[in-house]
Formats: C-alpha cells, sequence, structure tokens
C-alpha cells in the first residue's frame, strides 16, 4: 500500500512523472529500456524503479 510519506516521492520531479508514465503502460519493463525511452540518467532510473518496487 503506498502510504502518505510515499506519494510525495513518486511524484516529485518531471523526470520522475516521465518514468512513471512509462513504465505504467507496460506489462514489464527494463532499466536500460526506461532510460532509453524517458532519457533519464541510470542512477535516476535505478533509484526510482527501487522506488517503485518498495512502494
Amino acid at each position: 500500500m503506498l502510504t502518505g510519506t510515499i506519494l510525495p516521492d513518486l511524484f516529485k520531479t518531471e523526470e520522475r512523472v516521465r518514468i512513471l508514465d512509462y513504465v505504467s503502460k507496460r506489462e514489464s519493463v527494463t532499466a536500460t529500456n526506461v532510460i532509453k525511452e524517458t532519457g533519464a540518467s541510470k542512477a535516476s532510473v535505478s533509484r526510482y524503479l527501487h522506488l517503485l518496487v518498495r512502494a
């Protein structure tokens, strides 16, 4: 369950919103595909995907 403390982190930046939009439209993703399709950095994608998994 998403708690009130994690929701702001999910939407913290435009980059995170782009990543969330991309992954929400797919059944499965790889970090490499997310990086390629969103233009986000490897470090950002890795951290954000871990945050999503935790959520």
